[in-house]
This record gives C-alpha cells, sequence and structure tokens, in this order.
C-alpha cells in the first residue's frame, strides 16, 4: 500500500508512512493513519465502513460465527489462529440486528416459497407437505426444537400463516405429529391425509428382522434349528430383504394387490 500511495496536500509519494492506531482498534475494524514526512501533514481512515452504528466487518465475523453455529469464544480462537486483531468485546450485541433482518428476509423467502408451490399444484393451496423436525439434545430432554414443513411438490418451506392448507402430510412415521394434527382438526371438517415415506417403511422392516435376530439368538425354532446361520436368516439377509422390499413398494405404487403379491415373492 505504501508503494501506491501520495500524499494529498503535497501530492508526494515520497517518504509516506502508513501505521495502525492500536489505541483505536474496534474488533476487526483498526485505524489506519497516513503520515507524510515531506510537508508534515497526515490522515487517518477506519478500515471497514460502518451499518447500524457497527463496523461492517465486526457485523460479518458475528453472523459468519452465528452461521455456523458458533459464538464469541469459537470468534477469539478464529481470530488468534489467523493473527487477526480480537473480535469486538461486546460480541453478543450483534445478535439481535440479525435477528430482525432474518425474520424479515426469512418471511419473504417462504411467502414466495407457498405462492410457487400452490402454482405447481394447479393453482390449488391443498398442498402436499413433508415434515420433520430436530432436537438441541437427544433423549427427549430438549426444551430447544424445530420443526420444518417442505413442500412435495417444490421443495421449498412453508408455515400454517401462509393461507395454504397442508391436506397431505409425509412425516417420519415414527412420531405423534401427525395424530396430533388429526385429532386436533385444524382444518375443520378438511381431514388431513397421511402419506408414507417408502424409505422409513423400507427401514422400519429391516429393523424389525434385526430385532427378531437379536431376540431369537440361542433360541431353537420348531425346525430344531437356529434363526441365523447359513442358509437362514442372517444380517446379509436382512439388508437383501430391505433393499428388495423398498423396490416392490415403489415399483408397485399403483396396486395394493400387486404390491402385496411383489413383496411376498420376496
Amino acid at each position: 500500500m505504501k508503494n501506491l500511495l501520495c500524499c494529498k496536500y503535497c501530492c508526494s509519494s515520497e517518504k509516506i508512512e502508513l501505521r495502525e492506531d492500536l489505541k483505536s482498534r474496534r474488533g476487526l475494524a483498526v485505524s489506519l493513519e497516513i503520515i507524510c514526512h515531506n510537508c508534515g501533514e497526515s490522515t487517518s481512515t477506519m478500515s471497514s465502513k460502518m451499518s447500524n452504528k457497527c463496523y461492517d466487518v465486526n457485523l460479518r465475523l458475528t453472523y459468519g460465527m452465528r452461521a455456523i453455529g458458533k459464538d464469541g469464544a469459537a470468534a477469539r480462537i478464529f481470530c488468534g489462529l489467523m493473527n487477526l486483531p480480537p473480535p469486538p468485546a461486546k460480541f453478543e450485541r450483534h445478535n439481535s440486528l440479525f435477528l430482525n433482518v432474518l425474520k424479515t428476509i426469512s418471511e419473504d423467502s417462504m411467502n414466495a416459497a407457498v405462492h410457487e408451490a400452490v402454482i405447481a399444484n394447479d393453482n390449488n393451496s391443498n398442498i402436499a407437505v413433508a415434515v420433520d423436525d430436530t432436537w438441541h439434545k437427544r433423549g427427549y430432554s430438549s426444551l430447544n426444537g424445530v420443526v420444518c414443513a417442505t413442500s412435495v411438490e417444490n421443495g421449498k418451506r412453508s408455515e400454517t400463516s401462509r393461507k395454504a392448507c397442508y391436506t397431505q402430510y409425509l412425516g417420519d412415521g415414527d412420531s405423534k405429529g401427525f395424530l396430533t394434527i388429526k385429532e386436533a382438526k385444524v382444518y375443520g371438517d378438511t381431514e388431513v391425509e397421511k402419506l408414507e415415506c417408502v424409505g422409513h417403511v423400507q427401514k422400519r422392516m429391516g429393523t424389525r428382522l434385526r430385532n427378531i435376530l437379536k431376540m431369537s439368538k440361542g433360541i431353537k425354532l420348531s425346525d430344531g434349528k437356529n434363526i441365523s446361520g447359513r442358509g437362514r436368516l442372517t444380517l446379509k439377509e436382512v439388508d437383501s430383504i430391505q433393499y428388495y422390499y423398498g423396490l416392490a413398494i415403489r415399483k408397485n405404487l399403483s396396486s395394493v394387490e400387486d404390491m402385496k403379491r411383489a413383496i411376498w415373492a420376496i
């Protein structure tokens, strides 16, 4: 930078000194002072612009950390490893700024997503959604959770305030979410239809067969042999059955009888 600078007072490009004012640091934003030893004049500027009374570089650092689920402690480690100045001391005060902005953006995004889903559904506001959730901690002890409703038509997210009826529910099949919605009669006389995810049905078949193997270990069957072993039900056979079970369902979605026949053929 020194090689490119010239004094705005005397236009000299010689005897130019560029230094940082350490006392004026504001997180990653630093004050750069330019001194011309030819005419004795000096000027200074911050290395980052300001938005909402905060320096942009500090806002971006905070947002980057929050986007990957990290906080001020992680920001300090990152800055140390990158040989950067330490992050702003009041790291968390930027969160409220992001919250308000993200709320506005997410509302606009979800409104647009529902509009697109309704158009894809022949302008019918009764759309099918896949519902899933995730929790902060395992073991049914978490107080923090997130629920996501995704349009089956276009893969976009939405929620109940979008003036669209979710009349078809695609879930894991292992939760009570659908029963809760059905009993609540959220759309009055219009019932919500339960859709089954073939992948989860296929997974449950494999899980039950593995449980049978585990519970029947060492027990003789009616033919006097164990359930597992050579030519019997092994973990490899369970994987094979699970695969062909899912294939039988997917290939016969238009006929229950054909589906049943293909499953029994396994």
